[in-house]
């Protein structure tokens, strides 16, 4: 008895996530948030390469503090690849 509401419950989700799927493949909008233009990143790494901190660069640029945060994080990993690739 369980495995048959098992059985029609996985269909039903199927059927579901095809009638998604149709939808997003039917659209020709982008979804999400467009991302910030490069002068304005630029500008942010500036401003934490000369040492202001990640709220106040975050109130400079007008850019919430977890994006100055994101972009730390990649200037964080550009720097240790670096290192890494001059140390082998």
């Amino acid at each position: 008895m369980f495995q048959m509401l098992g059985v029609f419950a996985e269909f039903e989700r199927a059927m579901i996530r095809e009638r998604i799927m149709a939808g997003l493949r039917r659209t020709t909008k982008k979804s999400g948030r467009k991302p910030i233009p490069s002068d304005r990143v630029e500008a942010i790494r500036k401003s934490l390469a000369d040492g202001l901190g990640i709220r106040a660069t975050a109130r400079l640029h007008r850019a919430s503090p977890m994006t100055v945060t994101a972009i730390k994080r990649s200037m964080e990993t550009v720097v240790e690849d670096r290192q890494e690739s001059v140390a082998v």
